[in-house]
């Protein structure tokens, strides 16, 4: 039986996490890869990693990246021939707020989610699949942390289409924890608006355009009713495209 990806341990005495390398990207992945990037915009061209011990190494530099940032983010202990270590840093938020009935908790950590990613954001930086599953919460004081950085979108996008994109994915992760998110998308995306990087809010827009053939094939098959991940793609690309504060509608124009 081939051992876990990732696997609880201690570390030097401390709680740690072992994570194993996904296997490599072979065969048709890398021809398919490259075809897709032509057609599709954007925000939808695949950023995955490469797999393999390089695409874990990628990963752990990132995280080094962020931590230099200041950033919270599990520290890296080890980087071996077939693993990395990393620190405990609490547990999944997808799964503390699966388990949380007051949703009072719920928004407010939903709202300090969204303040994470806009320090990341305001870093000169983005994280490629900021969904709340790649959140960790230290339950004892409440602290959220951010990991799972193997896709690296500055590889095939700019900065600022990347910003954009992480937001557009965060939203549509939230979907989730509401039954009727509409209002609760928008006053993400006017928090966010308040506190972006100038350059990013420009690419929103850009964004909200090319995904509108996209959210209007799922209306009209009226998908947004099936799976999780294309109701969260169809509410998150409806919050972009509704309109924005003015203030930041001007930004944006200029």
């Amino acid at each position: 039986m081939p051992p876990l990806r990732t696997e609880r341990t201690e570390y030097e005495a401390q709680p740690a996490w072992i994570k194993r390398p996904e296997p490599a990207r072979v065969g048709l992945f890398v021809p398919l890869h490259r075809l897709l990037c032509i057609f599709l915009p954007t925000a939808l061209q695949p950023t995955n990693s490469v797999g393999g011990m390089i695409g874990l190494r990628q990963e752990a530099s990132r995280l080094q990246v962020f931590h230099a940032a200041g950033l919270p983010v599990p520290k890296v202990l080890h980087v071996g021939e077939d693993r990395v270590i990393l620190s405990d840093c609490g547990k999944s938020l997808r799964v503390y707020l699966q388990n949380t009935a007051d949703q009072k908790t719920i928004s407010d950590l939903v709202i300090q989610a969204l303040d994470l990613l806009l320090k990341i954001h305001n870093a000169g930086l983005a994280h490629g699949r900021p969904h709340l599953k790649d959140y960790l919460i230290e339950p004892d004081t409440g602290t959220l942390s951010i990991l799972d950085l193997e896709e690296d979108p500055g590889q095939t996008m700019s900065l600022a289409d990347a910003q954009a994109r992480d937001f557009w994915l965060f939203l549509g992760s939230v979907c989730e924890f509401h039954e009727s998110p509409e209002t609760v998308l928008q006053a993400l995306k006017e928090q966010y608006f308040q506190g972006a990087p100038d350059e990013t809010k420009p690419a929103l827009l850009k964004l909200a355009k090319a995904l509108r053939p996209f959210r209007r094939l799922i209306s009209l098959l009226r998908a947004q009713r099936l799976g999780r991940d294309v109701r969260g793609t169809y509410y998150a690309t409806r919050a972009l495209e509704t309109d924005l504060p003015a203030k930041s509608r001007l930004l944006c124009e200029q």
